[in-house]
């Protein structure tokens, strides 16, 4: 049923291979619920509700299409077609309507409107990857709780494995 899929290319700097440490801080009821064999994964937009960073591209529009271009390759043309068409609001049709100069718009429209649908539509489960613990992630996560260590390979095979 799941897999692990990352944000970044296979290949890229920030790809994570199966070895790679992570860590899930959490508190012992989260802990009880994953022993009885079940876990919630929350929608990005979930998570948003508790930290209005999760989920962001960090970036500029411009750096966006750049990537959702290398992302998407020949399918580019058509998933920007498609943000356009379901996503953008009338009014922003009307405006690049009457200004077909201002790309700098469009760019940062698409930009606003693919990550909003893939904060409703995407589901994350957050872990920590370092080789060691974290002091700080223990204060902000892990408070009478505890941490949970595997690799991205471990968590590949168990959600394979569901």
């Amino acid at each position: 049923m799941g897999s692990v899929y990352q944000i970044y290319a296979e290949g890229h700097e920030k790809w994570l291979p199966e070895d790679a440490p992570l860590w899930r801080y959490v508190p012992l009821k989260t802990l009880f619920f994953y022993l009885t064999g079940s876990v919630f994964i929350p929608s990005i937009a979930t998570l948003r509700q508790g930290d209005p960073f999760e989920g962001l591209f960090p970036c500029k529009s411009d750096e966006f299409e750049s990537a959702l271009r290398e992302r998407c390759g020949d399918q580019f043309d058509t998933v920007r077609q498609w943000v356009r068409e379901r996503l953008w609001t009338q009014w922003e049709k009307d405006f690049i309507g009457s200004n077909p100069g201002r790309t700098d718009h469009v760019s940062s429209y698409n930009q606003n409107h693919f990550c909003e649908f893939l904060w409703k539509t995407r589901f994350a489960w957050c872990w920590f990857q370092s080789e060691l613990e974290s002091a700080a992630m223990w204060n902000s996560y892990g408070k009478e709780g505890i941490t949970i260590g595997t690799t991205v390979g471990s968590i590949g095979s168990a959600l394979t494995a569901i």
